[in-house]
Order: structure tokens, then sequence, then C-alpha cells
């Protein structure tokens, strides 16, 4: 089975939300695995800004 991840799955899995075990678990099961140019630089934004990096950067 083919997935195509989105931003918000990874988000979960990486911050053990309630839903990650879930999509864990979806994930794991692919055959094939992708993610978006765009999903992947979206994560990493996100990932970023939670630990401040983005904003700090941005002020100096």
């Amino acid at each position: 089975m083919k997935i195509v991840v989105d931003s918000s799955v990874v988000i979960a899995i990486l911050r053990h939300e309630s839903d990650a075990e879930a999509w864990l678990g979806q994930v794991a099961s692919a055959s094939d695995l992708c993610i978006s140019a765009v999903n992947a630089l979206e994560t990493r934004i996100v990932l970023e800004m939670a630990r401040g990096s983005i904003l700090h950067a941005s002020t100096t």
C-alpha cells in the first residue's frame, strides 16, 4: 500500500500525540511511503518554530 504522509502525521508521531500510535501503525504497514517536498519543509518549519530556532534567527 502506498501512503503519502502529511506533515501533521509526522508531527503527531514525533510529539507522541494521542493518535501517534495509530499513525505509526499505518506508516509502518506501508509498502511505499513518501512525503512531498512542501510537507517536508512544513514539518521542518513547525519543528524549528517549536524549538524557537526560527524566531531566534530572525532577531539576530
